[in-house]
């Protein structure tokens, strides 16, 4: 089901990204290699994404890049044993080749052969090596040798004579360093820079977000800084540090090359006046609100320093670079299409015919250049941590490879289920997730109700009430008031009915009582709640020879019908009646709802639901939800514990919710045991919830909520006050997780309007396109 973590296969027709394009191998970065580096990898084709990540003498990643390296969208790190990046803290850099790798293309050989004047100018600018503004030009324009890579010629059968200028214009220009120089060879489209040739064909960049960004206390924001950022970021370059090159190389691999912005500044060169002319003269992103429109870093130089050197400006803020580092995505040819899946499979081709001809024809292409195609399911989206990297599955998609001349080829899909996702980035972290008895329970309950909105016809507190009284076995409110009358009191889980055959029965008039005597609101919820398989309608019929007494379901009902007393048949049920008393009991699926204390599970799937409501495209925040998980660590049995609500994040997080029947239930045991879960799981918050107003809690909710050193909500509690709300979405400005204490009156309130929108639900049945176009306006 939609928006749920289950084993559902992706069925019929879904949506997806298809992104072919060249290898993205991150190069290792030693000491004084930047310069060389860059050379290298402009002159390979999709070389200006290409991530340069610095490693220290044993061959290890650096710390800032260790964090991010598993999880980004790169297919390996040149010259490292072993291979697979999710090995992280094994990973060793063993070589210390900067040259060609197999399967790379020239770029500037996709252009035509001796004819220059059909490609701009390429300017090649250079410094002197004590420039401070050296690393910064290169790591911002590019760079490239005297000559072709000869090793590259030889591997890939080129001819060894081949030059640059044999396909285009190379102005090699010797300049002086300054922000005046670099921001106008930025801002100019043309000629074109060492970083543009190497991108070819390939769209890459991103103009960062669109939206109205403001930094907020409701729930710790992934990546808040990177994402209001953007290309948005000044990186202060100290002399000799390749750690501040390798950052701005980067984030501009990561952004690309459409604005001035990412820039490096030196160290020295730093103030006031330097960041107001890049927002000034600099070709910045200006998308959305931002909460800041310059972000200033530096690996060498710590924030209070920065602080000092650009004083109070007031459009900038200082932050670490942890706050920024981002890979971005590969330079790619991209594509929507529509795919045909049938249990989670599904065929594509990597690139049609005529595209490679149309990329392809002009240039000299190599036979042995790999390509890789990478596929992304718009509804069904894989997480995105940065320790999620599971065979060819990371960076949200599906990646595979082959080779240039193989590229037409039909290739083979298979899917994960929400449900694997969770599990296999679980298992990433050490654990096991599987569904719980009432997280199953809960699912077969929402099955029947078709959808998550269906939950929509719950939200009444006085109606849960007596679909809970309907869940209590015959007798137990007078063994209640039993045990009430001795000081003593009934687990409310021990009344649930064993079996449908020991339930109560209620009548219509039972429902029009809660619903505020309200006919036609009880008449058309019954007629919901018969049809998602919450109740199920019956009558009475007794026996004329015995006298012995059943209950039947209108589904069952076949006259002659055997008593359970004398085992007779009875020919004529309703004798001389000429009406049938109908009554209602819960169904099977809602008796074990109950028997499982699982509506709480189900009441806050709807509202996160509608929090973070999903779009139809696939977007939003979630990946998915699951109404009841058990966490195991892994290779042991015993649970390390419950989460009534798991939900998964697009960004790989893990967010569990506790529910009790009351508040007094959210013991500090309990919270401890939340807590353990949230550090397994690495969760930056969590939510407590209980079947209760907060008028009529004692409990002090206020300590239930926690928050962390800045004032950001790491702890959520939910009530009643917010979990029957009609419309629980998150509209701006608003704080939808904020303690809420409703009066009597709101209540009241709400509740009246719950049951003037059920008695105005159009009584035939229509479909909302039938409605919408045959009612009379």
């Amino acid at each position: 089901m939609d928006g749920l973590l289950d084993g559902e296969l992706l069925e019929g027709a879904h949506e997806a990204r298809i992104s072919y394009r060249p290898a993205r191998i991150a190069m290792p970065l030693r000491g004084g290699d930047f310069r060389r580096q860059v050379e290298h990898v402009c002159q390979v084709w999709g070389g200006a994404t290409r991530p340069l990540i610095p490693v220290d003498r044993e061959g290890r990643v650096g710390e800032l890049w260790r964090g991010v390296l598993p999880g980004a969208d790169v297919d390996g790190l040149d010259g490292a044993h072993p291979f697979d990046l999710a090995k992280i803290e094994e990973l060793r850099v063993t070589s210390d080749r900067s040259g060609p790798s197999y399967g790379d293309q020239l770029a500037i050989t996709l252009l035509p052969y001796r004819r220059e004047e059909e490609f701009p100018k390429l300017e090649v600018v250079t410094l002197e090596l004590d420039d401070p503004w050296d690393g910064i030009y290169a790591a911002c324009l590019g760079a490239l040798p005297e000559s072709l890579d000869a090793e590259y010629l030889r591997t890939q059968h080129y001819n060894p004579d081949l030059a640059f200028e044999d396909f285009a214009h190379v102005d090699r220009v010797r300049v002086m360093g300054s922000l005046d120089d670099l921001l106008e060879r930025l801002v100019a489209r043309t000629p074109a820079t060492p970083r543009r040739m190497s991108m070819l064909h390939l769209a890459y960049g991103t103009s960062g977000s669109s939206s109205i960004r403001s930094r907020t206390d409701v729930i710790p924001q992934e990546g808040f800084a990177r994402n209001d950022a953007g290309p948005n970021v000044v990186v202060v370059c100290s002399p000799g540090s390749t750690d501040d090159l390798a950052l701005l190389w980067n984030l501009r691999a990561a952004n690309g090359d459409a604005f001035s912005v990412p820039i490096g500044v030196p160290a020295e060169s730093l103030d006031a006046d330097a960041l107001s002319k890049i927002l000034r003269e600099g070709r910045i992103a200006i998308n959305g609100m931002p909460h800041r429109s310059l972000y200033v870093t530096s690996t060498s130089v710590s924030a209070a320093d920065l602080r000092s050197a650009v004083a109070q400006q007031d459009m900038a803020e200082i932050v670490e670079p942890a706050e920024l580092v981002d890979l971005g995505r590969p330079g790619t040819i991209s594509r929507d299409e529509v795919l045909i899946w049938a249990e989670g499979k599904s065929r594509v081709q990597m690139v049609p015919r005529d595209s490679v001809e149309r990329i392809f024809e002009r240039g000299a292409p190599s036979d042995f250049t790999r390509m890789y195609l990478d596929v992304q399911v718009y509804d069904s989206p894989l997480p995105q941590a940065p320790d999620y990297r599971v065979g060819d599955f990371y960076a949200g998609s599906r990646t595979t490879f082959t080779v240039l001349d193989r590229s037409s080829k039909i290739e083979d899909l298979e899917w994960p289920s929400r449900l694997l996702m969770a599990q296999s980035l679980a298992a990433r972290r050490g654990y096991d997730l599987a569904e719980s008895d009432p997280g199953r329970v809960a699912r077969f309950a929402l099955a029947a109700m078709g959808s998550i909105p269906g939950i929509d016809m719950l939200i009444h507190a006085p109606l849960l009430g007596l679909l809970e009284e309907m869940a209590a076995r015959q007798g137990f409110n007078w063994y209640k008031s039993r045990l009430r009358s001795q000081g003593d009191t009934a687990d409310p889980l021990d009344a649930v009915g064993p079996t449908v055959d020991e339930l109560p029965r209620k009548t219509l008039n039972d429902f029009r009582k809660v619903l505020g005597q309200n006919s036609a609101a009880a008449r058309q919820w019954l007629v919901w709640a018969e049809k998602a398989n919450v109740v199920v309608k019956g009558f009475e019929i007794s026996c004329p020879v015995c006298g012995a007494k059943q209950w039947l379901p209108v589904s069952a009902f076949a006259p002659p019908i055997t008593c359970r007393g004398c085992a007779g048949h009875i020919e004529y049920p309703f004798g001389q009646h000429t009406s049938v008393d109908f009554r209602y009991r819960l169904s099977e699926r809602m008796r074990r709802v109950f028997e499982c204390d699982a509506m709480g599970h189900l009441l806050l799937l709807r509202l996160f639901r509608y929090v973070f409501h999903p779009s139809p495209g696939g977007g939003g925040f979630l990946v998915g939800m699951s109404p009841g998980m058990e966490v195991r660590k892994r290779g042991t049995a015993d649970p390390l514990g419950e989460a009534d609500l798991l939900m998964l994040s697009r960004a790989g997080e893990f967010i569990p919710a506790e529910f009790k029947r009351s508040a007094t239930g959210l013991t500090e045991g309990e919270m401890e045991k939340l807590d353990r879960l949230c550090e397994a799981l690495h969760s930056p918050w969590s939510v407590v919830a209980y079947a209760a107003y907060n008028k009529d809690v004692e409990t002090d909710i206020a300590g239930l909520e926690r928050r962390d050193s800045a004032g950001v909500r790491t702890r959520v509690v939910l009530s009643y006050d917010r979990l029957l709300s009609v419309h629980p979405v998150w509209s701006m400005g608003d704080d939808p997780f904020a303690i809420r204490t409703m009066s009597q009156e709101e209540i009241d309130e709400r509740e009246a309007a719950f049951v003037s929108s059920l008695a105005g639900i159009d009584p035939g049945d229509r479909s909302w396109l039938e409605y919408s176009m045959l009612e009379t306006r």
